[in-house]
């Protein structure tokens, strides 16, 4: 009995070892608003106005503001959320993020929004930002800030309709490069590939910039599985070898 115990216990310790690790679930807006931090100012401008809140189901942005998750990423991932702009200023996410220094995010906008390339000045409509080389300060934008110093890493015209729709937002990093994804209903906006990886790991997050109470729902993070060294494969065949004969010596 003890070694038939015994037997049982080495065979769900190699099944262990061949199983991967991965976690991912939607969380909710309470979650949110109790475990993850509301950040005194928002990465794109020394200052925040207003507190996020919930109204049933929904985060509710504030004026300007960023709140940043309760954990790190490590290795690949998944984020994202579904939106309904309230402004048409901008909104989005945030991830990799190791302060309001260093960061990425996406900044999404119909009119006010951030350069990407130094302090965040806003013209809107199609003009461009002040003393900017980045274009537009409206649009979809992939911004990377490294000490301080912001680039844009992806720019497209594509411009959220406030008030009136929902946009998916997600994106989805594999130890290599980011995909970058939008789409409201069946149509999809932006679908980009991004090789960086210069935050590797750092928190998730959500932010309004001067777009005061957008609503976020279904925000969600999967960790991808950990690939399994050659190593441990081994080792578990040489266990379930042993395994096996000790049963049949067992029979």
């Amino acid at each position: 009995m003890e070694k038939s115990r015994l037997l049982c216990a080495v065979s769900a310790c190699v099944m262990s070892l061949f199983t991967c690790q991965s976690f991912g679930a939607v969380i909710s807006a309470g979650t949110i608003l109790s475990d993850w931090t509301q950040l005194a100012a928002h990465p794109a401008r020394n200052t925040s106005q207003g507190s996020w809140s919930q109204s049933g189901a929904e985060l509710v942005g504030p004026n300007v503001g960023a709140i940043i998750s309760d954990f790190s990423t490590s290795g690949g991932f998944s984020f994202s959320t579904t939106v309904k702009p309230n402004d048409d200023d901008t909104m989005g996410l945030l991830w990799g993020y190791q302060d309001n220094e260093n960061n990425y995010r996406i900044s999404w906008g119909a009119d006010f929004g951030e350069d990407g390339v130094g302090a965040p000045v806003g013209q809107g409509f199609g003009a461009t930002c002040s003393g900017s080389t980045a274009g537009p300060c409206d649009g979809f934008k992939v911004i990377k800030e490294v000490g301080g110093v912001s680039s844009v890493l992806y720019l497209n015209s594509v411009e959220p309709l406030p008030a009136t729709s929902l946009y998916n937002i997600s994106v989805d990093y594999d130890g290599v490069q980011f995909r970058i994804m939008a789409s409201t209903g069946s149509t999809t906006l932006i679908d980009v590939l991004i090789a960086d990886a210069t935050f590797s790991t750092g928190r998730v997050g959500l932010h309004t910039f001067f777009n005061p109470s957008s609503r976020f729902t279904n925000v969600e993070f999967t960790a991808s599985a950990v690939p399994i060294p050659a190593a441990v494969w081994l080792f578990g065949s040489g266990l379930i070898g042993l395994v096996g004969m000790a049963r049949r010596k067992t029979a």
